[in-house]
Protein backbone atom coordinates (compact mmCIF):
# COMPACT_ATOMS: atom_id res chain seq x y z
CA UNK A 1 0.00 0.00 0.00
CA UNK A 2 0.92 3.52 -0.87
CA UNK A 3 2.85 5.57 2.37
CA UNK A 4 0.88 8.68 3.57
CA UNK A 5 2.42 11.91 3.13
CA UNK A 6 3.10 11.67 7.13
CA UNK A 7 4.91 8.38 6.66
CA UNK A 8 7.42 10.12 3.92
CA UNK A 9 7.94 13.02 6.13
CA UNK A 10 8.37 10.13 9.34
CA UNK A 11 11.28 8.71 6.74
CA UNK A 12 12.91 11.62 6.06
CA UNK A 13 13.51 12.35 9.35
CA UNK A 14 15.06 8.64 10.26
CA UNK A 15 17.46 9.40 7.34
CA UNK A 16 18.33 12.96 9.23
CA UNK A 17 18.73 10.27 12.74
CA UNK A 18 16.01 13.13 13.77
CA UNK A 19 12.45 11.88 14.90
CA UNK A 20 11.27 15.06 16.31
CA UNK A 21 11.99 18.75 15.58
CA UNK A 22 15.46 20.48 15.94
CA UNK A 23 17.20 21.74 13.34
CA UNK A 24 14.30 21.16 10.53
CA UNK A 25 10.62 21.80 11.30
CA UNK A 26 7.30 19.96 9.87
CA UNK A 27 6.47 22.87 7.89
CA UNK A 28 10.08 22.84 6.46
CA UNK A 29 10.71 19.53 5.11
CA UNK A 30 6.75 19.46 3.98
CA UNK A 31 8.11 22.41 1.79
CA UNK A 32 10.94 19.89 0.53
CA UNK A 33 8.87 17.28 -0.14
CA UNK A 34 7.06 19.53 -2.71
CA UNK A 35 9.85 20.51 -4.24
CA UNK A 36 11.27 16.85 -4.10
CA UNK A 37 8.22 15.92 -5.92
CA UNK A 38 8.51 18.33 -8.75
CA UNK A 39 12.31 17.18 -9.37
CA UNK A 40 11.56 13.54 -8.96
CA UNK A 41 8.71 13.73 -11.30
CA UNK A 42 11.03 15.83 -14.14
CA UNK A 43 13.13 12.15 -14.02
CA UNK A 44 9.80 9.87 -13.46
CA UNK A 45 6.48 11.38 -13.92
CA UNK A 46 3.14 9.88 -13.50
CA UNK A 47 1.66 8.99 -16.64
CA UNK A 48 -1.77 9.29 -16.93
CA UNK A 49 -4.21 9.05 -19.59
CA UNK A 50 -6.46 11.78 -19.77
CA UNK A 51 -9.84 11.82 -22.21
CA UNK A 52 -10.44 15.41 -23.06
CA UNK A 53 -13.96 16.61 -24.73
CA UNK A 54 -13.86 17.34 -28.47
CA UNK A 55 -16.96 19.90 -29.18
CA UNK A 56 -18.90 19.44 -32.41
CA UNK A 57 -22.00 21.11 -31.95
CA UNK A 58 -23.88 23.00 -34.62
CA UNK A 59 -27.21 24.65 -35.37
CA UNK A 60 -29.12 27.98 -36.17
CA UNK A 61 -30.69 30.82 -33.97
CA UNK A 62 -34.29 30.35 -34.10
CA UNK A 63 -34.49 33.79 -32.35
CA UNK A 64 -33.36 36.98 -31.77
CA UNK A 65 -31.92 37.86 -28.56
CA UNK A 66 -29.79 40.76 -27.51
CA UNK A 67 -26.29 38.92 -26.36
CA UNK A 68 -27.43 35.52 -25.90
CA UNK A 69 -27.73 32.92 -28.48
CA UNK A 70 -31.40 30.95 -28.69
CA UNK A 71 -32.04 27.86 -30.90
CA UNK A 72 -34.98 26.19 -29.50
CA UNK A 73 -34.90 23.75 -32.17
CA UNK A 74 -31.68 21.66 -31.01
CA UNK A 75 -31.92 22.96 -27.70
CA UNK A 76 -28.45 21.53 -27.01
CA UNK A 77 -26.90 23.72 -24.32
CA UNK A 78 -25.56 22.60 -21.02
CA UNK A 79 -24.40 24.45 -17.71
CA UNK A 80 -20.80 23.26 -18.43
CA UNK A 81 -20.70 25.30 -22.01
CA UNK A 82 -20.08 28.51 -20.17
CA UNK A 83 -16.53 29.63 -21.41
CA UNK A 84 -16.64 27.91 -24.79
CA UNK A 85 -16.74 29.55 -27.91
CA UNK A 86 -19.58 30.61 -30.48
CA UNK A 87 -18.80 31.18 -34.23
CA UNK A 88 -20.88 33.01 -36.25
CA UNK A 89 -20.89 30.91 -39.52
CA UNK A 90 -23.01 33.33 -41.42
CA UNK A 91 -21.29 36.82 -40.25
CA UNK A 92 -18.08 35.07 -39.19
CA UNK A 93 -17.50 36.91 -35.75
CA UNK A 94 -16.90 35.39 -32.77
CA UNK A 95 -18.22 35.60 -28.67
CA UNK A 96 -17.84 33.38 -25.33
CA UNK A 97 -20.58 32.00 -23.66
CA UNK A 98 -20.51 33.59 -20.22
CA UNK A 99 -23.88 32.65 -19.24
CA UNK A 100 -26.39 29.91 -19.40
CA UNK A 101 -30.26 30.20 -18.97
CA UNK A 102 -31.55 26.93 -20.12
CA UNK A 103 -30.84 24.24 -22.90
CA UNK A 104 -32.28 26.67 -25.58
CA UNK A 105 -30.43 29.53 -24.43
CA UNK A 106 -26.45 31.19 -23.49
CA UNK A 107 -26.01 34.26 -22.84
CA UNK A 108 -22.46 35.98 -24.94
CA UNK A 109 -19.99 38.15 -24.14
CA UNK A 110 -21.20 40.04 -27.55
CA UNK A 111 -24.31 40.13 -29.59
CA UNK A 112 -23.41 38.87 -32.73
CA UNK A 113 -26.34 36.08 -33.53
CA UNK A 114 -29.73 37.16 -34.86
CA UNK A 115 -32.41 34.46 -36.13
CA UNK A 116 -31.53 32.42 -38.79
CA UNK A 117 -27.81 32.66 -38.47
CA UNK A 118 -25.64 29.33 -38.28
CA UNK A 119 -23.05 28.84 -35.13
CA UNK A 120 -20.64 26.42 -34.23
CA UNK A 121 -19.54 25.78 -30.70
CA UNK A 122 -15.83 24.90 -29.98
CA UNK A 123 -13.65 24.55 -26.80
CA UNK A 124 -12.61 27.71 -24.26
CA UNK A 125 -9.43 29.46 -26.32
CA UNK A 126 -10.44 27.38 -29.44
CA UNK A 127 -11.19 28.01 -32.65
CA UNK A 128 -12.25 25.23 -34.62
CA UNK A 129 -13.96 21.87 -33.66
CA UNK A 130 -10.91 19.60 -33.86
CA UNK A 131 -8.73 21.85 -31.27
CA UNK A 132 -9.07 20.03 -27.24
CA UNK A 133 -8.82 22.63 -24.51
CA UNK A 134 -5.95 21.13 -21.61
CA UNK A 135 -6.03 24.56 -19.52
CA UNK A 136 -7.27 22.94 -16.89
CA UNK A 137 -4.53 21.09 -16.39
CA UNK A 138 -1.29 22.96 -18.11
CA UNK A 139 0.41 23.50 -15.33
CA UNK A 140 0.48 19.71 -14.33
CA UNK A 141 1.84 18.38 -17.82
CA UNK A 142 5.40 17.51 -18.24
CA UNK A 143 5.24 15.81 -21.60
CA UNK A 144 3.01 14.28 -24.38
CA UNK A 145 3.68 10.28 -24.75
CA UNK A 146 2.80 7.64 -26.85
CA UNK A 147 4.05 8.82 -29.99
CA UNK A 148 2.36 12.22 -29.81
CA UNK A 149 -0.35 10.50 -30.86
CA UNK A 150 -4.07 11.50 -29.77
CA UNK A 151 -6.95 8.59 -29.38
CA UNK A 152 -9.75 9.34 -31.58
CA UNK A 153 -12.42 8.06 -31.38
CA UNK A 154 -12.08 6.22 -28.55
CA UNK A 155 -15.29 4.34 -29.00
CA UNK A 156 -14.38 2.61 -31.49
CA UNK A 157 -13.70 -0.97 -30.90
CA UNK A 158 -10.59 -1.35 -33.04
CA UNK A 159 -8.63 2.18 -31.61
CA UNK A 160 -7.47 5.08 -34.15
CA UNK A 161 -4.69 7.34 -33.56
CA UNK A 162 -3.93 10.86 -35.03
CA UNK A 163 -0.68 13.07 -35.06
CA UNK A 164 -1.87 16.60 -32.46
CA UNK A 165 -0.12 19.83 -32.55
CA UNK A 166 0.12 22.00 -29.74
CA UNK A 167 -1.26 25.48 -31.15
CA UNK A 168 -0.98 27.82 -27.85
CA UNK A 169 -0.32 27.18 -24.62
CA UNK A 170 -3.94 25.94 -24.00
CA UNK A 171 -4.68 24.24 -27.41
CA UNK A 172 -4.01 21.34 -29.00
CA UNK A 173 -5.13 20.16 -32.55
CA UNK A 174 -5.80 16.68 -34.20
CA UNK A 175 -4.66 16.30 -37.32
CA UNK A 176 -7.16 14.85 -39.25
CA UNK A 177 -8.82 16.00 -42.23
CA UNK A 178 -12.71 15.50 -41.09
CA UNK A 179 -14.65 17.21 -39.21
CA UNK A 180 -15.37 15.60 -35.90
CA UNK A 181 -18.54 14.09 -35.11
CA UNK A 182 -20.96 15.03 -32.55
CA UNK A 183 -21.49 11.73 -30.90
CA UNK A 184 -17.92 11.10 -30.47
CA UNK A 185 -16.81 13.63 -28.03
CA UNK A 186 -14.20 11.86 -26.42
CA UNK A 187 -10.16 12.17 -27.59
CA UNK A 188 -7.48 10.20 -25.20
CA UNK A 189 -3.99 11.47 -24.93
CA UNK A 190 -1.16 10.39 -22.97
CA UNK A 191 0.46 12.80 -20.53
CA UNK A 192 3.99 13.21 -18.19
CA UNK A 193 2.58 14.82 -15.34
CA UNK A 194 3.75 15.69 -12.08
CA UNK A 195 3.46 12.99 -8.77
CA UNK A 196 0.59 13.64 -6.11
CA UNK A 197 0.96 13.26 -2.50
CA UNK A 198 -1.64 15.82 -0.92
CA UNK A 199 -0.66 16.22 2.87
CA UNK A 200 -4.08 15.14 4.35
CA UNK A 201 -5.14 13.05 7.43
CA UNK A 202 -8.35 12.14 5.75
CA UNK A 203 -8.93 10.30 2.31
CA UNK A 204 -12.46 10.52 1.84
CA UNK A 205 -15.43 12.78 1.65
CA UNK A 206 -18.55 13.03 0.22
CA UNK A 207 -20.76 15.27 -2.50
CA UNK A 208 -22.42 18.09 -0.86
CA UNK A 209 -24.98 19.70 -3.27
CA UNK A 210 -29.11 18.52 -3.03
CA UNK A 211 -28.86 18.58 -6.63
CA UNK A 212 -25.89 16.93 -7.78
CA UNK A 213 -23.68 17.69 -10.80
CA UNK A 214 -23.77 17.01 -14.61
CA UNK A 215 -22.02 15.11 -16.37
CA UNK A 216 -18.86 17.89 -17.44
CA UNK A 217 -19.07 19.89 -14.28
CA UNK A 218 -15.33 20.61 -12.90
CA UNK A 219 -16.16 21.84 -9.57
CA UNK A 220 -17.64 20.36 -6.67
CA UNK A 221 -18.33 21.28 -2.71
CA UNK A 222 -17.64 18.13 -0.76
CA UNK A 223 -17.98 17.77 3.07
CA UNK A 224 -17.30 14.87 5.54
CA UNK A 225 -13.66 15.87 5.13
CA UNK A 226 -11.03 16.47 8.17
CA UNK A 227 -11.62 19.35 10.11
CA UNK A 228 -9.51 21.77 8.53
CA UNK A 229 -6.22 21.92 5.98
CA UNK A 230 -5.69 22.13 2.08
CA UNK A 231 -6.37 20.11 -0.57
CA UNK A 232 -3.69 20.89 -2.77
CA UNK A 233 -3.24 21.78 -6.51
CA UNK A 234 -2.71 18.10 -8.54
CA UNK A 235 -4.17 15.92 -6.21
CA UNK A 236 -5.82 12.86 -7.78
CA UNK A 237 -9.66 11.28 -6.86
CA UNK A 238 -11.93 9.16 -7.76
CA UNK A 239 -15.83 9.18 -7.48
CA UNK A 240 -18.12 6.53 -6.61
CA UNK A 241 -19.32 4.56 -9.27
CA UNK A 242 -17.72 7.38 -11.86
CA UNK A 243 -15.44 6.44 -14.44
CA UNK A 244 -12.22 8.10 -14.55
CA UNK A 245 -9.21 9.82 -12.22
CA UNK A 246 -10.13 13.39 -11.51
CA UNK A 247 -7.00 15.96 -10.85
CA UNK A 248 -7.43 18.82 -8.29
CA UNK A 249 -6.45 22.23 -10.26
CA UNK A 250 -6.15 25.06 -7.39
CA UNK A 251 -5.72 24.74 -3.86
CA UNK A 252 -8.83 24.00 -1.93
CA UNK A 253 -8.55 25.50 2.10
CA UNK A 254 -11.25 22.63 3.92
CA UNK A 255 -13.18 24.75 6.43
CA UNK A 256 -15.13 22.81 9.49
CA UNK A 257 -15.06 19.84 7.47
CA UNK A 258 -16.09 21.59 4.31
CA UNK A 259 -14.64 22.47 1.05
CA UNK A 260 -14.85 23.45 -2.53
CA UNK A 261 -12.57 21.64 -5.27
CA UNK A 262 -11.71 22.58 -8.68
CA UNK A 263 -10.66 19.91 -11.17
CA UNK A 264 -10.03 18.40 -14.33
CA UNK A 265 -10.97 16.66 -16.67
CA UNK A 266 -15.11 17.31 -16.14
CA UNK A 267 -16.81 14.42 -14.95
CA UNK A 268 -17.71 11.40 -17.24
CA UNK A 269 -20.94 11.12 -15.68
CA UNK A 270 -23.77 12.97 -13.11
CA UNK A 271 -22.82 12.79 -9.34
CA UNK A 272 -26.00 12.96 -6.58
CA UNK A 273 -25.71 14.34 -3.00
CA UNK A 274 -23.87 12.61 -0.79
CA UNK A 275 -21.70 10.53 -3.27
CA UNK A 276 -18.38 9.11 -2.04
CA UNK A 277 -14.98 10.55 -3.55
CA UNK A 278 -12.26 9.31 -2.31
CA UNK A 279 -8.19 10.99 -2.66
CA UNK A 280 -5.55 8.98 -3.94
CA UNK A 281 -2.88 9.02 -0.95
CA UNK A 282 0.03 8.79 -3.33
CA UNK A 283 0.72 8.24 -6.96
CA UNK A 284 4.68 7.76 -5.93
CA UNK A 285 5.20 3.76 -6.12
CA UNK A 286 7.32 2.13 -4.04
CA UNK A 287 10.35 2.57 -5.03
CA UNK A 288 10.10 6.12 -5.39
CA UNK A 289 8.76 6.62 -2.18
CA UNK A 290 12.57 5.39 -1.08
CA UNK A 291 14.00 7.95 -3.59
CA UNK A 292 11.99 10.84 -2.68
CA UNK A 293 12.71 10.12 1.17
CA UNK A 294 16.70 9.99 0.01
CA UNK A 295 16.13 13.44 -1.95
CA UNK A 296 14.30 14.96 0.50
CA UNK A 297 16.82 14.15 3.36
CA UNK A 298 19.18 15.78 0.73
CA UNK A 299 17.96 18.79 0.37
CA UNK A 300 16.99 19.78 3.86
CA UNK A 301 21.15 19.09 4.70
CA UNK A 302 21.78 21.26 1.97
CA UNK A 303 19.22 23.89 2.27
CA UNK A 304 20.38 24.04 6.30
CA UNK A 305 23.85 24.27 5.57
CA UNK A 306 23.06 27.21 3.09
CA UNK A 307 21.65 29.25 5.47
CA UNK A 308 24.15 28.73 8.00
CA UNK A 309 27.81 28.30 6.64
CA UNK A 310 27.89 31.86 6.03
CA UNK A 311 29.62 33.85 9.18
CA UNK A 312 28.16 30.99 11.61
CA UNK A 313 30.74 29.82 14.47
CA UNK A 314 29.55 26.09 13.49
CA UNK A 315 30.30 26.35 9.86
CA UNK A 316 32.88 23.23 9.53
CA UNK A 317 29.21 21.14 10.48
CA UNK A 318 27.31 22.92 8.27
CA UNK A 319 29.96 22.19 5.47
CA UNK A 320 29.31 18.15 6.58
CA UNK A 321 25.47 19.00 6.14
CA UNK A 322 26.14 20.46 2.30
CA UNK A 323 28.65 17.64 1.64
CA UNK A 324 25.60 14.95 3.34
CA UNK A 325 23.22 16.65 1.19
CA UNK A 326 25.04 16.56 -2.06
CA UNK A 327 25.29 12.79 -1.54
CA UNK A 328 21.81 11.66 -0.58
CA UNK A 329 20.32 13.73 -3.75
CA UNK A 330 22.90 12.20 -5.91
CA UNK A 331 22.14 8.55 -4.40
CA UNK A 332 18.48 9.34 -4.99
CA UNK A 333 18.62 10.21 -8.56
CA UNK A 334 21.18 7.56 -9.36
CA UNK A 335 18.47 5.21 -8.79
CA UNK A 336 15.95 6.85 -10.78
CA UNK A 337 15.26 4.51 -14.18
CA UNK A 338 15.35 5.92 -17.56
CA UNK A 339 12.12 7.66 -18.72
CA UNK A 340 9.83 4.95 -19.83
CA UNK A 341 7.30 5.97 -22.14
CA UNK A 342 4.14 3.69 -22.62
CA UNK A 343 4.29 2.71 -26.59
CA UNK A 344 1.38 1.29 -28.62
CA UNK A 345 1.12 0.64 -32.12
CA UNK A 346 0.22 3.82 -34.31
CA UNK A 347 -1.31 3.20 -37.97
CA UNK A 348 0.79 5.68 -40.35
Amino acid sequence: MSRTNAQILTMVRDRLFEATAFKWSDAQIQTQITQGIKDISAKSPRVVRIELDVEARTGSSTSTSANNLVDASKAHFLSTDVGKVIYNTTDYTWATIISYSSTSQVGLSKDIMASGEGYNIYNTDCVNSKQLYIGNIRNRILLYLTENKVEYYIQQSTPSYHNFKEIARNALEIMRDTTPITTYTKAAINFAMYHSLPNLTDYEGAVNYVNGYLAGSTSMALNGLQASGTIQEGTEFTVNNVRGTYSVTADATIATNAATISFYPGLESAVINTQVVTFTQSTLEPYLEEVLADYVAGLCCSNIATLRIHGSAFGDEFSKYLMVGRQYKEKALDQLPPLRIPYIVCPR
